[in-house]
């Protein structure tokens, strides 16, 4: 179960976590390396679900030849931000929650950071069936989720005693609780610990299988 309080966005994207604008360099050098090493080159089509407020859109369009980048987000203070992060029209915004929208066309690439641990156990996986619901066969899917080192459990307990931790329905989670539905539609390509992060995150890399019909 995750706790009844949520995660305060309007607040995070104020103010946020003091230890971010330090780790988001490595993420994204991580993340570009393996939708390079993954997606064939040309244009591409690419949604990031829960990515209002990009903090990674400027380093995919430059390691990638991106044809549209289309976001899901339900945070309108997000979705405000990163309508000023675009001055090329690349960009698509979609307010939609990503537990109930559909998508309406299919992408080269699906990926998300750091958003599928906001929810409970049942919700995650539907939040994970969503990225291949929203990519053609045969392309990629990456997540990103914190997963519970005990470097993670460490500085998040001291965070929380000090009263500096901003995201109470975060749960952490452990590779085979993503990849036990992650690859009923997806084959594996790569997995890793995000070990510089403190905050440990894992990073998944599928490649979809066939069409698979809606959740």
């Amino acid at each position: 179960m995750i706790p009844a309080i949520r995660t305060d966005w309007d607040s995070y994207y104020q103010r946020p976590f003091p230890a971010s604008s330090l780790t988001r360099r490595y993420t994204a050098r991580r993340l570009v390396d393996t939708m390079q090493r993954f997606l064939p080159q040309g244009p591409v089509q690419i949604i990031e679900l829960g990515g209002a407020n990009s903090c990674f859109f400027h380093d995919v369009r430059r390691a990638l030849d991106v044809r549209t980048y289309h976001i899901v987000d339900n945070n309108r203070t997000g979705l405000a931000r990163t309508a000023d992060l675009d001055d090329t029209g690349v960009i698509e915004l979609n307010e939609a929650d990503v537990l109930t929208w559909r998508p309406t066309q299919r992408f080269d690439l699906v990926y998300s950071i750091g958003l599928i641990e906001h929810f409970s156990p049942v919700e995650t996986a539907i939040a994970i069936r969503r990225h291949f619901e929203a990519a053609h066969p045969g392309s990629l899917v990456i997540m990103t989720v914190p997963t519970p080192t005990v470097l993670y459990r460490a500085i998040r307990g001291a965070a929380e005693m000090l009263k500096m931790w901003q995201f109470p329905d975060e749960r952490p989670l452990l590779f085979e609780e993503v990849h036990r539905t992650a690859s009923e539609h997806g084959t594996l390509l790569h997995d890793e610990i995000l070990w510089p992060l403190g905050l440990t995150q894992i990073l998944v890399a599928y490649r979809v299988k066939g069409g698979m019909q809606d959740a």
